[in-house]
């Protein structure tokens, strides 16, 4: 499924505890070598983020990703 990258609901427990700097850093050199991320973004049938908190956070960043591929759980 595709949805508006700022239609995705996040929960204040996320945004309470972001992810470790070398983390993100992680993840994002993994998208830049790959050309893809190394875990998709989660959502729940109400549109709020259940997991790829850190996804979601890089495609935010780059900001070309307007629109993203998600799971539906």
């Amino acid at each position: 499924m595709i949805k508006k990258l700022s239609n995705i609901k996040i929960q204040d427990s996320f945004k309470q505890h972001p992810p470790a700097e070398w983390k993100m850093n992680y993840k994002f050199y993994y998208y830049l070598i790959h050309g893809k991320f190394e875990q998709p973004i989660v959502i729940n049938k109400d549109g709020y983020l259940i997991d790829g908190y850190t996804t979601y956070l890089i495609c935010k960043k780059i900001a070309k990703k307007k629109f993203v591929k998600v799971i539906r759980r």
